[in-house]
């Protein structure tokens, strides 16, 4: 139901950034550029769930109410967002100051408050966070999740629980260091990388992009007629 909402929002903070002065003229702006995507990606998302009502038999049964739910909640979610969602941004956002304008004591109060929580946080990060290589923080963190999908946590045994609750502790204060935090924006700077020059190419060459989405709807569909389907599919 917020998904679209938060779209909205985004999209008229964008505007102010820009340096929009008026909040209503921000909304209005932003609406204009992204309300035809929000119909869009609201169609596509009622698509997904609108054909699961219209499925016979005992399946249609567990699922018709389920997909009319969905997709009835979803449009909603779009009547919302293109309606109380942009006049409401207009009321309560509000543009950002300009450089040099004087603060009032509540917000000089404010920021010197969240200077000493922000002291306080990189404090108690330095205390407990452990200095390891990421690369074992990383797979302690799959590891934790494994654990977690086979109840390892659940302490039915009681060496596995405690095996399991170490390696989370071990993850959990790993996050918490520096070298991983540096690590994890140097890579996901490279993965940003390559998925901008891979979408840029595909931009480029619509005719192997379009027959790309022809020949993988081919493939999907020859693959529904081949697997082997059951009461819950």
């Amino acid at each position: 139901m917020v998904d679209d909402a938060i779209v909205v929002v985004e999209a008229v903070h964008a505007k102010l950034d820009q340096g929009y002065n008026s909040a209503r003229r921000a909304s209005i702006d932003a609406m204009g550029e992204i309300a035809g995507a929000l119909v869009s990606i609201t169609l596509v998302m009622m698509l997904v769930f609108i054909p699961v009502s219209f499925m016979p038999g005992t399946a249609g049964v567990f699922y018709r109410q389920f997909g009319l739910t969905m997709a009835i909640a979803i449009g909603f979610s779009a009547v919302n967002a293109l309606t109380l969602s942009p006049a409401l941004c207009a009321i309560f956002l509000k543009p950002h100051k300009a450089d040099g304008s004087e603060s009032s004591l509540k917000e000089r109060l404010g920021d010197a408050y969240k200077a000493t929580g922000e002291a306080m946080a990189r404090k108690y990060k330095r205390t407990f966070a452990l200095d390891i290589h990421p690369l074992i923080t990383f797979v302690m963190l799959v590891a934790t999740i494994t654990f977690m999908v086979l109840g390892w946590y659940s302490f039915h045994n009681v060496l596995l629980s405690c095996i399991a609750w170490a390696v989370a502790i071990v993850a959990v204060l790993g996050l918490f260091s520096k070298r991983f935090h540096r690590s994890f924006e140097k890579n996901f700077g490279k993965i940003l990388s390559g998925y901008k020059k891979i979408t840029s190419w595909f931009a480029k060459h619509k005719i192997i992009s379009f027959g790309t989405v022809v020949v993988s709807i081919a493939v999907l569909v020859w693959l529904m007629s081949v697997t082997p389907t059951a009461l819950v599919p």
